[in-house]
């Protein structure tokens, strides 16, 4: 990788923290609806719950499981 200046750095280094901010902005959303008691949408496993401030939950549907699929594959929705 070719050296980079201090501003190409500086980049680099919030676009690094993006993924941690993205998952406590999230998490801290999640919660506040559960507190105003509103349920939230989860998947869990091969399922969408929704999922109630008193921590119980309601299949709402069954869904494909989850595939890894690499980076730089280029694949079609069907």
């Amino acid at each position: 990788m070719a050296d980079l200046n201090d501003d190409d750095k500086e980049i680099e280094a919030l676009e690094n923290l993006f993924p941690t901010l993205v998952e406590e902005a999230f998490n801290s959303a999640r919660q506040r609806a559960l507190d105003a008691g509103l349920s939230v949408y989860e998947t869990i496993g091969d399922a969408i719950y929704e999922v109630f401030p008193d921590g119980t939950q309601r299949l709402v549907k069954r869904i494909e499981p989850w595939i890894s699929i690499p980076l730089d594959t280029l694949s079609t929705l069907r």
